[in-house]
């Protein structure tokens, strides 16, 4: 189990390997969410940026992970 900033740096370096451009916010919410657990948090970055067309934004974030309002 990794930490949260441990996570985040880990999804950073890789972000960063591949070109893809993202919101720290967005790799803070997909952290947190992984519980501690770095291939779940693998797994959501995956998603997202698939979701996202490549470009991880901290609402298509919350959409994915049911953190959306609803107003």
């Amino acid at each position: 189990m990794l930490q949260k900033c441990k996570k985040i740096c880990l999804f950073t370096k890789i972000l960063k390997n591949e070109n893809i451009p993202t919101e720290e916010e967005a790799l803070d919410i997909i952290a947190k969410s992984a519980d501690g657990s770095a291939r779940d948090g693998l797994s959501l970055l995956d998603q997202s940026i698939v979701l996202s067309n490549g470009d991880i934004k901290t609402d298509v974030v919350k959409i994915l992970l049911h953190l959306n309002k609803v107003t």
